[in-house]
């Protein structure tokens, strides 16, 4: 049986895949907050470098996901600086530790963001070769992540870039696309344009697939898109909360053209 460790299992995806995993693998679960109650947990600040090697250096990994991330800025907590602290320096203090010490790692997995290649629109499926071109705080410091794991690491490494994950408990990053507030939904141009999500259950299935793999691919660094098969317009976003949670909700039309000058002022401003 193999042995995997997954980071930032307090959150909603790491939580899901130590739910899931645990049957069929021997699952232990990192995070910086205090849960005495799970089985196999590691308290760890993956940003404190001694920290990374006094906690997990009692151990060995077949495995590592590594989830853990500041990944949601709504109410404007986080600047730029947290986010490399996190995302950035958390994700190299641990490919240094596994390059120094655990020898026996197979792979690191580390989670990613269709962010990467930008805010741009596409007008077909985005590939993996596409240009990166990552605009907010979080997605450059998820590609800085990406850099720091495929260009200092000696372990093989795959990356997992992921749209919105959600389940049906877990609307967050899907309602955001639509709802201006709790009771105004908002709909740019023809609300024909385009969105890809994954749920949590592909997550857990794109995983599987990687651990199952065993000892295939061992030398090769990969890099994934993983998203459902359905694509959605913002029009079928608009329907389904309607119909489900707030049918009475207003829906306030915004010029597609806006949308671009906003835009267009966020880059020099960045």
């Amino acid at each position: 049986m193999y042995t995997v460790l997954i980071t930032g299992t307090a959150g909603f995806v790491g939580s899901k895949l130590r739910d899931t995993l645990s049957g069929e693998y021997d699952v232990y679960s990192l995070d910086c907050t205090e849960n005495r109650d799970i089985e196999n947990y590691i308290k760890c600040d993956i940003t404190d470098k001694q920290d990374v090697i006094n906690e997990l250096g009692k151990y060995s990994f077949d495995y590592v996901i590594h989830c853990a991330a500041i990944a949601h800025n709504d109410e404007g907590r986080f600047v730029k600086e947290d986010f490399d602290r996190v995302n950035v320096n958390g994700t190299k203090n641990l490919i240094d530790f596994f390059n120094s010490v655990n020898k026996k790692l197979k792979r690191f997995i580390l989670f990613s963001t269709i962010s990467v290649y930008g805010e741009r629109s596409y007008k077909g499926v985005v590939c993996e070769s596409d240009e990166l071109n990552p605009i907010t705080d979080y997605a450059i410091s998820k590609y800085n992540a990406e850099k720091r794991c495929l260009n200092e690491g000696l372990i093989p490494v795959t990356i997992l870039r992921f749209p919105a994950i959600y389940s049906k408990e877990f609307l967050k990053d899907i309602k955001k696309r639509v709802y201006l507030n709790k009771r105004n939904i908002f709909k740019i141009g023809d609300g024909r344009h385009r969105y890809s999500f994954c749920s949590v259950e592909n997550v857990v299935v794109a995983v599987k697939q990687i651990l199952d793999r065993g000892g295939g691919s061992q030398l090769n660094n990969e890099v994934y898109n993983i998203a459902d098969d359905e694509i959605y317009s913002g029009l079928d976003l608009i329907g389904f909360f309607k119909k489900y949670y707030n049918e009475n909700a207003l829906t306030l039309h915004i010029p597609k053209g806006f949308i671009k000058i906003v835009f267009s002022l966020f880059i020099i401003l960045v």
